[in-house]
């Protein structure tokens, strides 16, 4: 059984960031959507970004591997590390805080 929290958060810019994380029961991370008012190029680095958090039973595994998919991407509008944050959050909610 997987639990879910969606997260909107206004970021430093004042832009919207909203997650979607699903963890799995052993905390692992199982889905993660990345939504918002921002832009990044290429494109498909968020969907790369999604993907590599996904396993993840750790903020410092799922910090990590955001910040690595996300390397190679412009961000316009929010920052990775904005990114990374939220996604963090929101896991620390469902998880406490070392997952």
């Amino acid at each position: 059984m997987t639990r879910r929290v969606v997260m909107v958060e206004r970021v430093s810019g004042g832009k919207t960031l909203e997650v979607v994380l699903e963890v799995s029961d052993g905390c692992r991370v199982a889905r993660l959507v990345v939504a918002g008012d921002f832009f990044v190029y290429p494109e498909d680095v968020v969907e790369a970004v999604e993907e590599a958090a996904i396993g993840c039973d750790s903020v410092g595994c799922i910090r990590g591997r955001i910040l690595d998919a996300g390397s190679r991407g412009v961000f316009v509008g929010v920052s990775l590390e904005d990114i990374a944050d939220v996604v963090a959050k929101a896991f620390r909610e469902l998880c406490g805080e070392g997952g």
